[in-house]
């Protein structure tokens, strides 16, 4: 869904995806009630974008989305019961972002962008179960590890180009950069009990 909110001034663009795809896998199960439990994986990702046009020759942009997924059962088979599996919530961001573009002339551009992206993604024991596991059949049982990671980029970049024809051919020359800072890290906090 997108259109003006200022006639030839200002717009906006949204979307919403929301994605859901469940199979059945042959033994994985429920411990606890030993029925055939459904593996599922759902995506849900609004984003959302505006354009506002400074004058003839400029414009400026910026754009979030922030796309959540569902994966309660990641890792489970028919040796890994949906108690003993790993719950993960994943929530990926892109933005907030600004870019902005400038018409120098008719052969000339010129952008400039700041842009933030990252992912939290905390993994969630189901039980305080004690994990353990065959080495011989690599059956599982009890709480899977307790996680959590955050890495988050801030990028920035910027390009320049020179639209000309060269032996009757039309060509574009550009220039630019790129850089970003990087933030990861993990905090581990293992097995419950």
């Amino acid at each position: 869904l997108g259109g003006p909110i200022i006639k030839n001034k200002f717009w906006f663009y949204g979307a919403y995806n929301d994605t859901y795809t469940g199979q059945h896998i042959a033994g994985f199960i429920s411990e606890k009630t030993g029925q055939p439990a459904v593996y599922y994986v759902r995506l849900r990702i609004p984003t959302l974008k505006l354009t506002y046009q400074l004058n003839d020759k400029m414009k400026l942009e910026t754009v979030g989305q922030y796309s959540q997924k569902f994966a309660p059962y990641r890792t489970g088979n028919q040796f890994v019961p949906l108690e003993a599996t790993q719950n993960q919530k994943t929530l990926v961001g892109l933005g907030p972002t600004a870019k902005w573009t400038y018409i120098i002339s008719p052969k000339m551009t010129s952008e400039l962008a700041i842009n933030r992206s990252g992912y939290w993604r905390p993994t969630i024991p189901r039980t305080t179960d004690v994990r353990k596991v065959d080495l011989t059949t690599t059956q599982t049982r009890g709480a899977f590890l307790e996680n959590y990671r955050p890495p988050i980029r801030w990028q920035c970049n910027g390009s320049w180009s020179w639209f000309q024809e060269i032996g009757g051919k039309n060509h574009e020359i550009k220039t630019g950069f790129l850089g970003w800072w990087d933030k990861n890290y993990t905090r581990n906090d293992g097995y419950p009990n």
